[in-house]
Order: C-alpha cells, then structure tokens, then sequence
C-alpha cells in the first residue's frame, strides 16, 4: 500500500516569503509619514519690524504756566483701545496665526511658537504661504502713513457765506467730498479779503497719537516772593497762546477709507497786558501791580470716517486777534514709505 507523503517547500520559496512579512510588520508599527500637501516643514520668521512699537506724542495744554506735558485732559477719552499706537506683542502676533490657520494646527507635528523676535511655525507649505501673506499685510500697514494738512482761515461773514456756509460761532465740523474740498481751496487761493492764520502739516503712522502746535509765548510775573532780605523776587511764567490739534487715524478693515479722531484746542489772551516788561520794567520795579493775563481756552473734538479725497470743514473756533469768523479745513492722505503719496485705499 502507497503511502500518503506531503510534499515540502523548498528553502528557496520561504527566503522568497520573508520580505512581504517584514514589510507587513513595518507598516503595522511605524506609522505613516504625512503624504503630499500635509507634510509639515518648519520656518523662522524675523518679526521685529512688525513688534517695533510706534511712541505716542500728546498735544500740549496751553495757557497759562507754560505748555504742560500731559496732554489735553485725556482726548479721546473713551476710545482708546488695543489699536492705540503700540504695535504688536508676540503673544497677540502668535494668536493671530493661530486662528487664521486653525484647523491646520491638528495636523500631527504642526505648532504655532515664538523664539526671541522671531516666530518659529511648523506647518505645512500651503500654511506657511498664508503666514507669509498675513506677516506681508502687516509690514505693509507699518509702512503705512497718514499726512493730515490743515489750512486755517480767518474771514468775514459774508465772505463765509459766499463760500456755502452760514456763520456759525459754535465749533462744530461737517465732513465734505473731494469736489467740494478742492473747489474750497481754489476759493481760498483766489479771495484776497480772507487771511490765512496758518497752514500746518503731521505725518502718521497708523493708530499713533501726535499733534501739531502752532504757538505764541509770551513771559508774564505770576507772582512776587519775598526773600530772606526782605527784597521781592518776581516769579516768572509763560503764557501760551495759538492753535494745536492732536489726531489719531485708524484705518477701517476690510473698508476703504479711515476713522480721524482729531482734537482742536484754541488758547487766545483776552486780558490785561503783561507786567514788569518792556518800558514798564522801571515803574514796575518802583512800584510793584501784578497784572497776569487771562487766557480763554476753546477745545473742539470729534472723529469723522473719510473717504479717499474727502474734507473736514470745522466752523465757529475763534480767531486769536479779532471777532471774526474762522473755518479750518482738514485732509487726510495716505502713502506707503518710500513710494509717491497716494490717496488712501
């Protein structure tokens, strides 16, 4: 009787057999590496251009005592916020990224970090574009600047109302368009019965606080101390009279145009003459009258949305040396560092 034999594998056919487990065994412990477009790469970005803050300039306090540093009484009170002129910190830099990518940080190995001045990101390369995209933006909104011009005019009320406005001795602004602002200042340019006070000029960052100042100072004896010997030592002080306006521009997001907070102040000397001074240093020395001057001090703020080209027309300031009316017309320009200015966009 034959007997059943199993027939055996040849040492060749199971060396043969040996890869595919190895592979199988690989797979089942090392997992997969991230394929195509989620295959995440690291970069370093250099942001101390963007976390460079911009210092803020506060308009002096005029009148009496000399120009005092503080600013006048808090403008914009209420409406200070994050935008204010500081520039970025990291931690609010790193949270931006963070939510514009969202979704993306899920990905294994993705991080979103910051080392020293610069941004370490770990994320794939259609992130990294968008972090370059948004980082570009911001470089280019600190590149951003605003010229505020200011023409300041004194006229009579018949010529104001001529040029379209009716008297008006209470400040107050009104906002015009392109057109009506240019045909303004050919008016002024052309009319020889109005004088121009002054005509000053601030450049801007976006979101920083400066001024202009235009001023007259003048010395004046505040008081008289006696001294050890019995001998009066006049106490000397400056009068501030003139004009400064202190202005923020914000630029509107994802809207054209921008928000100026502006804030006027108008110091005019409406007392006596100053002592001690002049021809009347002998008299007054003989026989010693204080007479400290009076300065009235008229503040105008607001905050107007301005288009590309538009105007602010602000009626009722007063003039410094007469009873006539004034009208101050402000506009607004924006331009990139080191390119031609251009009308804001």
């Amino acid at each position: 009787m034959a007997r059943n034999s199993i027939p055996r594998r040849s040492p060749r056919s199971s060396l043969l057999r040996l890869p595919l487990l190895v592979f199988i065994a690989a797979t089942t412990i090392c997992p997969a590496l991230p394929a195509g477009d989620d295959q995440v790469i690291t970069q370093i970005y250099d942001v101390r251009d963007i976390l460079h803050p911009r210092p803020d300039f506060p308009a002096p306090r005029l009148g009496l005592g000399g120009i005092g540093g503080a600013g006048i009484a808090e403008p914009f009170g209420g409406d200070q916020d994050e935008d204010n002129g500081d520039g970025w910190t990291m931690e609010e830099l790193v949270d931006l990224i963070r939510q514009v990518i969202g979704k993306e940080l899920e990905i294994a190995g993705a991080k979103v970090g910051a080392l020293g001045s610069n941004l370490v990101i770990s994320l794939p390369a259609r992130s990294q574009e968008r972090v370059s995209t948004i980082l570009g933006g911001l470089r280019d909104d600190g590149r951003a600047v605003f010229t505020i011009d200011a023409r300041w005019v004194e006229l009579s009320d018949e010529a104001l109302a001529e040029l379209g406005f009716p008297p008006q001795r209470i400040p107050r602004a009104k906002r015009l368009s392109a057109e009506e602002g240019t045909r303004l200042l050919v008016a002024f340019a052309a009319r020889n019965d109005l004088q121009l006070l002054s005509a000053p000029r601030m450049t801007i960052y976006a979101n920083q606080r400066s001024h202009w100042l235009v001023v007259d100072q003048e010395a004046y004896v505040d008081r008289l101390d006696e001294g050890a010997d019995g001998v009066l030592d006049p106490v000397i002080k400056v009068m501030n009279t003139g004009l400064t306006m202190e202005a923020i521009v914000r630029p509107r997001r994802g809207r054209e145009g921008v928000i100026l907070n502006w804030e006027l102040q108008v110091a005019r000397k409406v007392g006596p003459g100053v002592a001690g001074a002049g021809d009347e240093a002998e008299d007054f020395a003989a026989e010693p009258e204080l007479g400290v001057p009076e300065v009235v001090t008229t503040v105008r703020e607001g905050r107007t949305a301005l288009r590309p080209g538009q105007f602010v027309a602000v009626l009722g300031l007063p003039s410094l040396e007469s009873e006539l009316p004034t009208l101050l017309l402000l506009s607004c320009t924006r331009s990139l560092l080191g390119e031609e200015k251009q009308a804001d966009d």
